[in-house]
């Protein structure tokens, strides 16, 4: 996860490793990491965000990687992000990408609805702990170990890309041109107005900036609420946007 990587959404080429019989697998050029640990509640984590992702999580616990977190399960919310689950509710499956995918927490959910889910994320051990999930689930995840900067997404080729807790606006270009017509882009984040809900900065979206990057997308939602964030897991200005590539 990565920029700052929040929703964030969340991922794996369709070229990458498959596990038998259609259930999730992780390609990567790491050794296998060890089992994770049972995940247990924490208090907020902090700390600068970890140099190994292209974007960065505003809290982590000081001197722990992204592997650590992702195999302690602690200080951020397990279940899937609230805002992704809404967006695709009545929405027909089909190709999704969740940018900086972490421990999978949102692909997995995503797969669970029948989507065909891609999967990125720089950490070995999230990547493995998502493809572990989707096969105790009995659903198919592709997982790539990469950083999201020199993945390919390509052309028209998805039906949703979320970002969940994950800040990197220059993704923005990227993602409008590899959307299918009619795909979604969903996007959570903290507001600029909480760059201080951690000790560093963590480079919030201005009110209305969602809509200028994503100009002549239909927008279905877009809001600037004070709820519990995902990350860090306390109460922050968050900003919440789901938007839709206009019909070829």
């Amino acid at each position: 996860m990565q920029l700052v990587r929040f929703a964030f959404v969340i991922v794996c080429s369709l070229t990458a490793c498959r596990g038998e019989g259609g259930t999730g697998a992780v390609r990567s050029p790491a050794s296998p990491a060890p089992s994770p640990a049972s995940p247990s509640p924490s208090s907020p984590p902090v700390g600068p965000a970890p140099a190994a992702h292209a974007g960065h999580h505003p809290g982590h616990h000081p001197g722990h990687s992204w592997d650590d977190i992702y195999r302690n399960g602690t200080g951020f919310r397990l279940a899937p992000n609230r805002l992704l689950v809404d967006s695709v509710h009545g929405v027909a499956p089909g190709k999704a990408l969740d940018i900086d995918m972490g421990q999978g927490r949102n692909a997995v959910y995503l797969a669970s609805q029948g989507w065909d889910v891609t999967g990125v994320d720089t950490s070995a051990e999230g990547v493995r702990i998502a493809g572990e999930q989707a096969a105790a689930a009995g659903r198919k995840l592709n997982g790539l170990v990469q950083d999201i900067q020199t993945f390919e997404m390509g052309t028209s080729q998805w039906n949703l890309i979320a970002m969940i807790y994950m800040d990197d606006r220059a993704l923005a270009e990227r993602i409008k041109a590899a959307l299918a017509p009619g795909g979604l882009v969903v996007i959570e984040f903290f507001h600029s107005d909480s760059n201080d809900y951690f000790p560093h900065p963590i480079n919030g979206f201005h009110t209305g900036e969602l809509e200028q990057l994503f100009h002549g997308f239909t927008v279905i939602r877009s809001e600037v609420v004070q709820d519990t964030a995902d990350f860090g897991q306390k109460p922050a200005k968050l900003v919440r946007f789901i938007a839709r590539k206009p019909a070829a």
